[in-house]
Order: C-alpha cells, then structure tokens, then sequence
C-alpha cells in the first residue's frame, strides 16, 4: 500500500514503515494504540486496546 494509504508511518530504529489505514464499521476512534518492530525488522505491528492487530512493511 501507499504511504497515502496509511494510518500511520512511524520511524523504528532508523526505518520508516507505513502501517495501514483501517475504518471501524462504526466510526468509532482508536485509542490505545501500540507499534511493535517485529523480529524480522522488515515489518512493524499496530495494536489497538481490543488486540486487534495491523501489520505494515518497511517503507521503500
């Protein structure tokens, strides 16, 4: 995806990931949101309070 497209790009030890841009069916606000650099560090994680969990890769 585009970085347009994201919820959000954040920068982890030195790269840069753009995380995906996701809609609630309701409209409802996010909130307690976490980012994680997973192992491989070619990807990070989003994690909202309800543990739902959005990956994004490195962006290029």
């Amino acid at each position: 995806f585009l970085r347009s497209d994201a919820l959000a790009v954040v920068s982890l030890e030195g790269e840069t990931y753009a995380l995906p841009r996701v809609t609630s069916e309701t409209g409802e606000r996010f909130s307690g949101i976490g980012i994680t650099l997973n192992k491989d560090g070619e990807s990070a994680s989003l994690m909202r309070a309800d543990e739902t969990v959005f990956s994004g890769c490195k962006s290029r």
